[in-house]
């Protein structure tokens, strides 16, 4: 064993073994670049800091770099401790444990960049511990990504008022949702195709550019268009002059503006006899709440298996209402000598420009 011994200590991950030899014998990158030099400047006591820029990588890139941890202090000695990335794809090789004033030693470094970066800028950072009398020592590394095409959300989710689809023909009435997708060279908008799904030719689906890194992705459609059960879509971007390429999935769902919570309203006895059940009507009309006069308290209707009920607004504001719904003794008993068979709150709720009908069903306790 004695063979393989370093005359510096040497701590490696994985593939670091082959690098098992004095600081000298570690020249330029595999690249054939200069390795980096780091300056580490006293920050606080015992407490270090330093950026490493590496150069340009492209996406899912791998490389091998050198980089030299340079001592700028002249009085005190980096005593380095244990290591730690802040992820997965940076793989560390330490070569010396301390650091004289003014001095520097390497540091063996595999960066791997992520299949799933979805920033022009990628940022991770190297750090050692102050265990057992050690220097605070935090490497920041920054590269920029080359190649990149990805859509910042992986999915998204549309709901759409089934109060506004009889209207939706009037082009006004497309409903848009806009996707970050960030961009960098070689690839350029212009060159980005679209594909997707079979459905995809519901949706008017375009590329809008934003800044030199960032673009948008508009994709919008009449809710008359939208069948009742819904629909799922894939969408993929694609640059015709490379393999880079991102996808996004979509679910668009319809659904009533107006929703009475939970939906199983339950009826508990109370003192004077009659039944009691407490309620939320929910506004799911979104950002037109703000403007669509629901600020008034909304108006709601309510019966059992043809019972009439007593419907309260205890309370609301232009998205949330309060409701108290009330069965009276003489109905509760009316309902009780009815044929065995499941109970349903009938309800019709007015508010703001919607009117909507619904059932829930009912216990009572």
């Amino acid at each position: 064993m004695k063979s393989l011994a370093c005359s510096m200590t040497v701590i490696f991950l994985g593939f670091f073994s082959q690098f098992c030899h004095a600081p000298q014998a570690i020249a330029a990158n595999e690249d054939g670049s200069e390795p980096i030099v780091v300056e580490l400047e006293q920050t606080s006591r015992r407490v270090f800091t330093g950026t490493a820029t590496l150069a340009s990588m492209p996406k899912s890139n791998a490389r091998n770099l050198t980089l030299f941890l340079k001592n700028n202090s002249e009085s005190e000695v980096i005593k380095l401790g244990e290591v730690n990335a802040s992820c997965g794809c940076v793989r560390i090789g330490v070569f010396g444990r301390e650091i004289e004033p003014l001095k520097q030693v390497p540091l063996k470094v595999e960066v791997k960049i992520p299949t799933n970066q979805n920033t022009v800028a990628w940022r991770q950072t190297i750090s050692f511990s102050s265990k057992g009398g050690n220097t605070t020592v935090r490497i920041n590394l920054v590269c920029n990504i080359l190649g990149l095409l990805a859509i910042q959300d992986p999915s998204f989710s549309i709901f759409v008022d089934k109060t506004e689809i009889n209207q939706a023909n009037n082009a006004a009435k497309r409903q848009k949702i806009s996707l970050p997708v960030v961009i960098s060279e070689p690839v350029k908008i212009d060159n980005i195709g679209i594909r997707g799904t079979e459905n995809i030719n519901l949706f008017d689906i375009k590329m809008r550019p934003a800044s030199e890194f960032q673009a948008f992705l508009d994709v919008s459609f009449l809710p008359s268009d939208i069948p009742e059960e819904g629909l799922h879509v894939n969408i993929e971007l694609f640059d015709r002059k490379s393999e880079s390429k991102a996808s996004v999935r979509g679910v668009v769902v319809l659904r009533e503006p107006l929703e009475l919570m939970p939906t199983t309203a339950v009826f508990r006895w109370q003192e004077d006899g009659s039944y009691k059940a407490n309620v939320m009507l929910l506004n799911r009309s979104g950002e037109d709440a703000d403007i669509g006069g629901y600020e008034k308290e909304p108006v709601v209707l309510a019966s059992i298996s043809g019972k009439a009920c007593k419907a309260i607004v205890e309370s609301h504001n232009i998205r949330l209402a309060r409701i108290a719904i009330s069965l009276s003794q003489e109905n509760f008993q009316e309902l009780s000598e009815l044929e065995s068979g499941e109970l349903l709150l009938s309800w019709e709720a007015s508010w703001g420009p919607k009117k909507v009908v619904g059932k829930n069903s009912v216990a009572i306790l």
